[in-house]
């Protein structure tokens, strides 16, 4: 073999090995594409969920509910109050009442042995 049929014979071998080298950075190319449009594709299917969430949140009111629930119950719990009033003026009302009835039984009674003497 001759220089010149070694020298090419070395720049054979070594375009082969760039060939290998540029068609294997093409396959890792590819398959980065193909990752891409699959986090693509991802980030478009989550950001879709993110939106419907967002709709399910607002479409809830969740905030807007417990505030008008805490208003509710500050309403009952007022009439709780007047009516817990309102059973012990009633309760004085009705202990007034008896001892009336227990006086004017009293002096019906007390009528009733006056006439008898």
């Amino acid at each position: 073999m001759s220089l010149n049929d070694r020298r090419l014979r070395v720049t054979q071998l070594k375009l082969h090995a760039d060939i290998a080298s540029t068609e294997t950075k093409v396959e890792a190319a590819e398959l980065l594409d193909a990752d891409l449009l699959n986090i693509i594709s991802d980030i478009a299917g989550k950001s879709a969920r993110i939106e419907k969430l967002k709709v399910d949140i607002a479409a809830t009111k969740h905030d807007d509910r417990i505030g008008d629930l805490n208003i509710k119950a500050r309403a009952m719990e007022d009439q709780r109050d007047n009516l817990t009033l309102e059973i012990r003026t009633l309760s004085l009302q009705s202990d007034a009442r008896a001892k009336l009835t227990l006086h004017q039984r009293d002096l019906a009674s007390k009528e009733r042995e006056m006439k008898n003497m």
